[in-house]
């Protein structure tokens, strides 16, 4: 393998960990709802990140509401984390590694495990538009009569 194939790849994967990085502490700071979604299951739950380490890639999560059971948190067990903002949705996966106190509700620790995703929403999408483009009710006539 050549060496600026090795370089280029270490770097690449260091710039994914930097976006994630990134959104983690952006979204620490700003206390921004996140969405919570464990592997396995349909439901989601919401939640924020309240702390993050970035040498240690791992975050803490507070208490998800609703509350979700016991097992939700399982060690190992993958979640992903979203959150929408500035016409855009970021997300990322993360390991569940144990809640921050045994037997309690008072936020869990998870250690990223992917890189960053970012969906852009359409810039010119007119929701308004398309409502009334897909809009099944009948037009109505209306006179208007004279004083």
């Amino acid at each position: 393998m050549n060496i600026f194939q090795k370089l280029g790849e270490l770097t690449s994967s260091q710039r994914d960990y930097h976006d994630v990085a990134t959104a983690l502490e952006s979204l620490r700071l700003s206390g921004k709802p996140v969405t919570v979604k464990f592997e396995g299951e349909k439901r989601s739950y919401s939640s924020r990140v309240t702390a993050f380490n970035r040498d240690h890639k791992i975050f803490v999560l507070a208490d998800i509401f609703p509350p979700a059971p016991g097992q939700a948190f399982q060690k190992g067990r993958i979640a992903s984390i979203s959150s929408t903002d500035n016409q855009k949705t970021i997300s990322l996966s993360g390991v569940c590694v144990e809640p921050l106190v045994a037997s309690q509700s008072m936020g869990y620790e998870l250690k990223v495990n992917s890189s960053l995703s970012v969906e852009k929403f359409e810039q010119d999408f007119d929701f308004g538009l398309h409502h009334s483009k897909t809009s099944s009710a009948a037009t109505t006539e209306r006179k208007v009569v004279g004083l």
